[in-house]
Formats: structure tokens, sequence, C-alpha cells
């Protein structure tokens, strides 16, 4: 009866150490991937390029910057849930040309991940 007794309260104290034990599950990551192109218009063609400025801001004005890589990709981690506008901007001195994006607007959820295209014209 005695160990019966003594298996019952290990048992117990067992479960309820467990109990407060949490998995360590990651939080998901929102992530906006933004894939830059500059437009040749003459040509028709379209480049990429390191060095493009690209500006990611929400209804309130708040603005990330961030600029792309040698694939013209730009990343943003851990944006909040909500709608973006993303802006994008390249003055190439080899040519003397300024380059612009229209807005785009993308409406992220929390732990999505988006990947969008952003056009560049003279």
């Amino acid at each position: 009866m005695k160990t019966r007794l003594l298996l019952l309260i290990i048992a117990a104290g067992f479960a309820t150490a467990l109990s407060g034990c949490k998995k360590d599950t990651p939080e998901p990551q929102t992530e906006l991937t933004v894939q830059t192109y500059i437009e040749d218009v003459v040509s028709g063609t379209y480049r990429t390029e390191s060095g493009v400025t690209v500006r990611v801001f929400n209804e309130t004005g708040e603005v990330t910057t961030a600029e792309t890589d040698e694939n013209g990709v730009a990343v943003f981690k851990n944006l909040e849930a909500g709608t973006y506008y993303v802006t994008a901007e390249y003055y190439d001195a080899d040519q003397d040309t300024y380059y612009e994006s229209a807005p785009v607007s993308v409406v992220i959820t929390e732990g999505e991940s988006k990947e969008i295209e952003v056009i560049l014209t003279a």
C-alpha cells in the first residue's frame, strides 16, 4: 500500500512538472521579398542591379529601407501584419539616369512570407 501511494505521489509530481514545460516552437516569421527590375524602355529589356534603394512603408508612414543584393533582391523580415506600400529608386551613374517605381501595395498577414516584383523606369 505504501509503495502504491509513493508511486502515485511521484507520478503526480512528474505530471505537474511536465505540464509546466512548453515546447520551444519558433514564432512564424513574416517576410517580404522584393525583386526589382530596371526597364530599358528603348530596347524593352529588363535588368537587375545591386544597390537599388527599396522602401517599405505602412499606412502611418513608418518606413523601412534596404538595398538590393547582386540579384536585385531586398528582403524585409519581421514585418507586422498589415498593408504596406513598396517603392524603389536607383541612379545609374554610367547612363546618368534616375529610375524609380510606382508604389506597389501588398497585404501581409501574420507569419506570411510574400514575394513581389517592382519595375523601375526612367
